[in-house]
């Protein structure tokens, strides 16, 4: 059953239930203050106002500093300062709830984008699957932080163009030919998303990943059984060069975006203190290894149960881990846990099944990686901000994961197949 492909009108009530959903789920937030960094980033930040400079934007930081500068923060968001100039001016000062209503706009237009997102991943005839994945992303509470806090307006926007980026590409993929300047839309949105939180520019590792899996056709089940099947299935592609060509503008393009933003703090690293970021402090680099896995838990933890929610994690609220520690064991179950579904991802027989969870796993992923301390030092220890977009991946693939069940118990087919 795909009861919203049968008719516009079943669609267009969906959308409604999404919006209605999400809406309500922040609602409480519209009269709400200027709270802890909005203070700085907002209230204290001239370069909100009319009289600064436009220029001064694209120079400084999300603090309003120069972005140069020795003690800069090095978050470059021009953007999203651009809209809190915009939504200072339009509604003739420093008014909280024009802010916060903007920020509520933003979140009903992307729980709307991520069912066209869902579907595109899922394919046809699983719109259903698609909308309730929407349903659960409109109402997640873990986007209590990037919706209610106005500063969080930079991950609100970065999912915006991520998705808008992400629906794009899908439009080069199914072109096959002459999609050259929807691969070209695309990367300019993944540029706009960066520019809105840096996060953004991770949507170009989806658009690669959705072009093997959707263009390629990679069956990881049998490539893990017999080798010479990539060979083989490459040269059976249709357009294999225009695959090609597309792969090649994305990772110059996700290469130069990365060098530019070097080159905007001057290849310099911010200062971070070690009361922002404990664990990157560590001289052992085990415990220093345990910590950053423990917090990768709670992240995860976050997503699944979201109980247990703070608006600042730093100043020792997450203690440091070491050899010893009783939550070794939750670290343990963790990378068992994922090991399992990625092992499952790659080797089960049902090909619709590998891009379901491949799929949902990157958006999980790769969006975090900036956050993760992998490549750098982040400045803060857990901030739930920045799952805002990795919550989609898990909606995707919690309602994959029901509709997986709904055919082991028929009594239930009726809800969601």
């Amino acid at each position: 059953m795909d009861l919203f492909r049968k008719s516009n009108k079943y669609t267009f009530l969906g959308y409604i239930i999404i919006s209605s959903l999400a809406t309500a789920s922040c609602l409480s937030s519209l009269f709400g203050d200027f709270v802890f960094d909005d203070t700085e980033v907002i209230l204290n930040n001239d370069d909100i106002l009319p009289s600064t400079p436009l220029s001064n934007i694209f120079l400084h930081d999300y603090w309003g500093s120069s972005i140069r500068h020795n003690l800069s923060h090095k978050s470059y968001r021009p953007l999203t300062i651009l809209t809190f100039r915009i939504n200072y001016i339009l509604s003739g000062g420093l008014k909280s709830w024009s802010f916060h209503l903007v920020n509520i706009i933003l979140h009903v237009v992307i729980s709307n984008l991520s069912w066209s997102v869902f579907s595109k991943i899922l394919g046809k005839g699983r719109n259903d699957t698609a909308f309730f994945g929407a349903v659960l992303f409109s109402v997640h509470p873990i986007h209590s932080e990037a919706i209610c806090g106005i500063v969080g307006r930079a991950d609100l926007l970065a999912a915006l163009f991520f998705f808008l980026s992400f629906l794009t590409f899908t439009k080069a993929v199914a072109r096959e030919t002459n999609g050259w300047p929807w691969t070209l839309l695309s990367v300019v949105l993944a540029t706009v998303s960066m520019f809105c939180k840096e996060q953004g520019i991770t949507v170009i590792g989806i658009l690669i990943i959705y072009d093997i899996l959707f263009t390629l056709k990679v069956d990881f089940y049998k490539l893990v059984t017999s080798w010479s099947y990539i060979s083989l299935k490459v040269k059976t592609v249709p357009n294999i060069f225009t695959f090609i060509i597309r792969q090649f503008i994305l990772i110059s393009s996700a290469g130069a975006l990365i060098l530019f933003r070097y080159y905007l703090m001057d290849f310099q690293s911010p200062p971070f203190q070690v009361l922002d970021n404990p664990a990157s402090f560590e001289k052992d680099w085990l415990t220093r290894v345990l910590s950053y896995n423990y917090i990768f838990c709670l992240n995860i933890w976050l997503l699944l149960c979201p109980d247990w929610l703070c608006f600042d994690w730093s100043m020792g609220c997450i203690p440091i881990v070491n050899i010893i520690d009783k939550r070794i064991f939750f670290v343990l179950l963790f990378w068992v846990l994922f090991g399992f579904i990625i092992w499952k991802g790659l080797t089960t027989k049902n090909f619709r099944k590998q891009r379901d969870i491949l799929m949902s796993v990157s958006l999980i992923v790769i969006p975090f990686l900036p956050a993760s301390n992998l490549f750098f030092r982040v400045g803060f220890v857990l901030a739930e901000r920045v799952l805002y977009i990795p919550s989609a991946g898990l909606c995707l693939l919690v309602v994959c994961g029901i509709e997986v069940l709904t055919k082991h118990f028929p009594l239930n087919k009726s809800f969601l197949s």
